[in-house]
């Protein structure tokens, strides 16, 4: 059902692996021959973070399992919503990490600039709601 939770582990770590954008900004995941188009809720990637010491930002995760090493730029929407833009791209922080964000933040570590939830797409390069080519049929 469209926007279930996929609880298959095999199956997510298919999507996963699989997980990638068109010239276009538009996100999929590749399933053989053919791209099963997704619709991004806020941002291409959800980061989990890890504590990594009393001394270091938090280290990053992607929701594909994928590191990332370089924070760039930091950001805040409208909502209050923190996004990360990293050499992966860009993605929102997940609300039940926010405990290790805040305290990466009052450190200077990660300075957040506003910038509107609507501005990010076109900022970043990416559709949250795709539109796949059209299909041809011969």
């Amino acid at each position: 059902v469209k926007g279930s939770r996929i609880l298959h582990d095999k199956l997510l770590g298919f999507i996963q692996r699989n997980y990638a954008s068109d010239a276009d900004g538009a996100w999929f995941f590749q399933n053989g021959p053919q791209r099963v188009y997704v619709t991004l809720e806020a941002a291409p990637f959800v980061w989990r973070l890890e504590d990594a010491g009393a001394d270091l930002p938090p280290a990053l995760r992607a929701h594909t399992g994928t590191p990332a090493q370089d924070v760039r730029e930091v950001i805040v929407d409208e909502a209050g919503k923190l996004y990360l833009a990293t050499e992966r791209g860009l993605g929102i922080v997940h609300s039940l990490d926010m405990h290790l964000a805040v305290p990466a933040v009052e450190a200077g570590w990660w300075q957040p600039v506003e910038v509107g939830a609507d501005q990010l797409p076109g900022r970043y390069g990416y559709r949250r709601v795709p539109e796949p080519p059209p299909r041809t049929v011969t």
